[in-house]
């Protein structure tokens, strides 16, 4: 019996982002496939369920190398070897990270890690550059997103702090001239500050 045909490898995309998917093609062989991956390029190992062409297979977290060991009833054959690029993600960062305004305040946001970044919250917010100034009136959640050749998108929530509502007890205090009384504001967790009209 004649020995197996290797058959012509190939590759596609030769380049993702980080997490995408490729399409592996053998073309010109005879027999079964097996294909097989390498981080370097000398030690192999089988890909799982990689016994068709074309194969997709994904996740790519590294630069990676293929090939296709095809047998035969009499011998094996391996094709030639393919790579694959991989572009890493950027990873975005937002400072402040965990932003809190009272209301009516506002806050600065400046990402970093990446370039050409557009902002977007409710209500059709949009904006782009690296920093932003925002004064929402109630808590809201921001996202940026860049156009890099691998995208990527990060989020960040201003929380909004509304003010303490003050109830005093006794709520109307009536004392007779040169006696005392006591006002306690509440609640307990608050600090306060006393002042009156004529001085305390």
């Amino acid at each position: 019996l004649p020995p197996p045909v290797a058959g012509t490898a190939s590759v596609s995309p030769p380049t993702v982002c980080q997490g995408g998917c490729v399409t592996l093609t053998l073309t010109g062989y005879t027999g079964s496939i097996q294909w097989q991956s390498s981080p370097n390029g000398i030690t192999w190992t089988n890909i799982p369920g990689g016994t068709t062409s074309p194969y997709t297979y994904c996740p790519v977290n590294s630069a990676m190398y293929f090939h296709a060991v095809v047998g035969g009833s009499c011998a094996s054959a391996t094709s030639n070897t393919v790579s694959v690029g991989v572009t890493p993600v950027p990873t975005l960062t937002i400072n402040p990270n965990a932003p809190s305004i009272c209301i009516g305040g506002s806050v600065t946001l400046t990402v970093s890690g990446s370039s050409g970044y557009t902002w977007t919250g409710p209500n059709s917010y949009s904006a782009v550059g690296a920093s932003i100034t925002v004064s929402p009136t109630v808590t809201t959640t921001y996202t940026v997103s860049t156009s890099a050749t691998c995208p990527a998108t990060q989020t960040v929530t201003v929380t909004v702090d509304q003010p303490p509502v003050i109830v005093f007890s006794p709520m109307k205090p009536s004392i007779c001239s040169g006696s005392a009384v006591t006002i306690d504001a509440g609640p307990s967790t608050n600090t306060y500050s006393w002042v009156t009209s004529t001085g305390l």
